[in-house]
């Protein structure tokens, strides 16, 4: 039924933007004039309530199913890959009652970059689908008894792990699973949710000081509603910066970090040299990923920069999406590659440096 009614919405929305570009159709289309105007002037001056009201047809008339799956992984395959994560960040022991595993992605409108915008170690899909998988692993018993067996991690009996997504664009976090949350840890949990609202609203009004538009954004709430605005706002080139200013990679215990303002530039990656051997077996699979991932986008940021008319795409403003390929400045030239101007504008093209410790 829900893939029926999907398929529905996708067909109305397709043969409606087909018949706007008929001659014909489109004459029959100026009788949605009222609608039409209606949903123009709430795009333009109130994408907020525009997305609110889509948000609640979608909801009565296409609800979410409920979602569920069962991994592939043999309890002792899965009790491998949860040691691998543990040894590289140190945490063995100690583990809290609640242990929120996130994700990250993003939510934005009429955006041809939106893999740019999202995880890079997840080949610029959203991240919430691996967490969902890390928290499911660490709550099954059998994985759990495996991991004390074979590698000495001792889970305690009353660990919950709970997944969920943030949206780094409007700075919000989706949580997963959580009628599997048990009662006893109700508590907890609100507490956590608490913890990370906090985040994401200090975190929302960090942002705001690079946009121009944020001018006169003071608190919190004004932080959170202006980078909500940009995420459904169709007309906004530039959602987010998403790793504009990126410039080092700093891997150790977060001791290293804590406290200081790095402005956004710096990668965190936590690895615990007190948890490692004498050949650094863990150092060796925290360097691999995070010279990849953070290196990769580093020169993705530096070459768009550097010589954007050959690297770059180029101001979003003239684009055209070419099939699903890429796109053209205008309607001539060659597909461009590289980042937009409005994603590099406040990058300074430095070669990223490393910091271990």
């Amino acid at each position: 039924r829900y893939n029926t009614r999907r398929k529905a919405v996708a067909q109305v929305s397709q043969r409606w933007e087909q018949a706007s570009f008929s001659p014909l159709w489109s004459l029959g289309l100026a009788t949605a004039l009222p609608f039409s105007l209606a949903s123009l002037c709430f795009m333009g001056f109130s994408p907020l309530t525009l997305h609110a009201v889509q948000q609640r047809f979608l909801q009565t008339f296409l609800p979410t199913p409920p979602t569920d799956f069962q991994h592939p992984a043999l309890p002792d395959q899965a009790a491998q890959i949860l040691n691998s994560t543990f040894q590289e960040v140190g945490m063995r022991r100690g583990f809290a009652a609640i242990v929120v595993v996130l994700g990250h992605g993003t939510s934005c409108v009429n955006n041809p970059f939106l893999a740019a915008y999202n995880c890079g170690a997840c080949g610029g899909r959203e991240g919430g689908p691996n967490a969902r998988m890390l928290a499911r692993l660490g709550n099954e018993t059998a994985v759990r008894e495996s991991l004390l067996k074979n590698h000495g991690v001792c889970i305690p009996e009353d660990t919950v792990f709970v997944a969920g997504m943030h949206d780094t664009t409007a700075d919000t976090v989706e949580m997963f699973d959580l009628h599997a949350v048990p009662s006893t840890h109700l508590d907890h949990l609100k507490t956590a949710q608490h913890v990370i609202e906090e985040a994401c609203a200090r975190n929302a009004l960090e942002r705001c000081h690079r946009f121009l538009l944020a001018g006169d954004v003071r608190t919190t709430a004004q932080a959170l509603r202006h980078v909500r605005t940009r995420s459904v706002d169709p007309a906004e080139v530039r959602p987010e910066m998403n790793h504009a200013g990126n410039a080092a990679v700093v891997i150790g215990r977060r001791q290293l970090t804590q406290g200081k303002f790095l402005d956004r530039r710096v990668f965190m990656t936590s690895y615990d040299p007190f948890n490692d051997d004498d050949r650094g077996t863990n150092l060796e699979n925290v360097l691999g990923p995070s010279l990849e991932v953070c290196s990769g986008i580093n020169l993705e940021y530096l070459f768009s920069t550097a010589h954007s008319d050959h690297h770059g795409s180029g101001s979003k403003a003239p684009l055209n999406v070419v099939g699903h390929i890429g796109v053209l400045q205008g309607t001539t030239g060659d597909i461009r590659p590289g980042l937009p101007t409005q994603m590099t504008e406040m990058h300074t093209p430095v070669a990223i440096c490393l910091g271990l410790s």
